[in-house]
């Protein structure tokens, strides 16, 4: 608590503690997911006006990811949310809803391979897009 309030009020150590407190959390996410194999992953954030996690790590696992009501202006999860890869639940029963959907075997790879094929499609894009800065550059 005291180093958010710290970042808070704009102390850059704390502010780097938090983006490395950040940074270890992804790579301990994307380990336990890499472990457990889950058929779906519950991503924090979202349910309060404090902001959404990465979901681009477990979306490069080819699992659905559910979310809470507060995505809007989180590109991925928008975009996600459409294409059908990410379900975003607004209260508990929403949320049991959306996780017993989940228990259609076909739905849950369908919507996992949406994740995945998004992050595929962001490093091509990326991919091309960094191609070309090299050759103007040089």
């Amino acid at each position: 608590e005291e180093i958010v309030q710290l970042d808070l009020d704009g102390d850059p150590r704390a502010s780097l503690e938090l983006s490395l407190y950040e940074d270890r959390m992804a790579r301990l996410m994307a380990v336990m997911i890499g472990i457990f194999d889950p058929d779906a992953v519950i991503l924090g954030g979202g349910m309060s006006n404090n902001g959404l996690h990465n979901i681009l790590e477990p979306a490069v696992f080819s699992c659905p990811i559910i979310i809470g009501k507060n995505y809007k202006g989180f590109t991925e999860a928008e975009e996600l949310i459409k294409l059908g890869g990410v379900y975003s639940v607004k209260d508990p029963d929403e949320f049991c809803k959306v996780f017993s959907k989940l228990n259609d075997t076909e739905l849950r790879i369908r919507s996992g391979k949406i994740s995945f094929d998004y992050i595929l499609k962001s490093v091509e894009k990326n991919s091309k897009i960094l191609n070309s800065l090299i050759k103007n550059l040089q």
